[in-house]
Formats: structure tokens, sequence, C-alpha cells
């Protein structure tokens, strides 16, 4: 592999790291403002407030849309 593909694919991986932390930061953001919506968010959407707060539940939810 030449070095520039190298270089090339290791600010790449840099860059997905990135935005995967960004990405983990704002389902922790959005997690908490489901919590504070708790008990209307039971009311319209019939979901336990457990699975809410749950943060594997939701990147489960997510990554099933993909």
């Amino acid at each position: 592999m030449k070095k520039s593909n190298v270089k090339k694919m290791k600010l790449y991986n840099k860059a997905l790291q990135f935005y995967c932390k960004q990405l983990e930061k704002a389902l922790d953001k959005a997690c908490e403002e489901l919590e504070k919506c708790e008990k209307d968010f039971d009311k319209i959407y019939g979901t336990s407030y457990a699975k809410i707060k749950n943060k594997k539940y939701w990147k489960k939810e997510l990554m099933e849309d993909d």
C-alpha cells in the first residue's frame, strides 16, 4: 500500500472517531432531554420510562433504521 494511501486512511479513521464521539455526545444529550419529558413521553408513545432512559435501547432503535 502506498504511503499516501496509508496516511489518508489514518486521517479518515481519525475523522470517523471524532464523528462517533460527537454522535455519542448528541445521543447522551437527547437521552437527557427525553428523561426530562418522561411523563408526557409515556402517554404519547406508550413506551416505558425504563426504555426512554436506556441509551442502549435508543442505539439499537437507530441502528435498525439503517
